[in-house]
C-alpha cells in the first residue's frame, strides 16, 4: 500500500517541462505501479513467477529513475557558484 501511495505522489509531479524527463518518470510510475499491484494481488505466499515479475518491474523502474536523474541534471544548466549572482 505504501508503494502505491508513493507512486501516486510521483505521478502528481507530471508532466515536467522536459519531454524526455516526463517519459522516464512516467515509466518509473508505470513500473512501480505494476510492482505494487503484484504485491497487493500475490497475497502472503507469492510464487516464484510473482517474485520474478516484481523484481523485473522494480529493476526496470530503477533504470528509468537513473536515466531521469541524468536528464534532470543535464536540463538544469550550469550549477551556480556560491557567492556569485546566478
Amino acid at each position: 500500500q505504501r508503494m502505491s501511495s508513493a507512486n501516486g505522489r510521483l505521478d502528481a509531479t507530471l508532466p515536467t517541462p522536459v519531454r524526455s524527463l516526463t517519459s522516464e518518470v512516467q515509466a518509473v510510475v508505470d513500473d512501480i505501479g505494476a510492482a505494487a499491484s503484484l504485491c497487493l494481488n500475490a497475497g502472503p505466499n507469492p510464487g516464484q513467477d510473482e517474485i520474478n515479475a516484481f523484481t523485473a518491474h522494480v529493476n526496470a523502474a530503477m533504470g528509468h529513475y537513473e536515466r531521469a536523474e541524468l536528464i534532470a541534471a543535464a536540463s538544469a544548466g550550469p550549477a551556480g557558484r556560491p557567492g556569485l549572482l546566478n
